[in-house]
């Protein structure tokens, strides 16, 4: 397996999220948009099952809530972005071999 978003600085303020399920390994750095503010964030994913990248779309949702605030479909290495992000808590549906994988309650902030 490859390490997961390699060579990703970021400033003092992003994070990074990894999770692994039943042979899924999904990482996530979150990172303000812009140095001045952080009203507006990014979120640059790598989700790799067993060394391999089979995720085909990537959704987030408002926690706890039903329609997706936006969509991403991962590259052939799995990497996918979802830019324009605001603050709050969010769940990321990710849809492998025609099953969904839920992260639940991503604090964004």
């Amino acid at each position: 397996m490859q390490p997961a978003l390699a060579g990703f600085r970021g400033t003092s303020d992003s994070f990074q999220l990894s999770y692994e399920c039943e042979g899924v390994a999904v990482d996530l750095q979150c990172r303000p948009e812009t140095e001045e503010a952080e009203t507006s964030w990014a979120i640059v994913g790598q989700v790799d099952e067993d060394g391999v990248a089979h995720a085909t779309d990537v959704a987030l949702v408002p926690h706890g809530q039903g329609a997706p605030l936006t969509c991403a479909t991962p590259d052939e290495a799995g990497v996918f972005t979802i830019a324009t992000v605001s603050a709050g808590t969010y769940d990321l549906l990710i849809r492998i071999n025609g099953e969904v994988l839920e992260l639940s309650g991503i604090q964004v902030q």
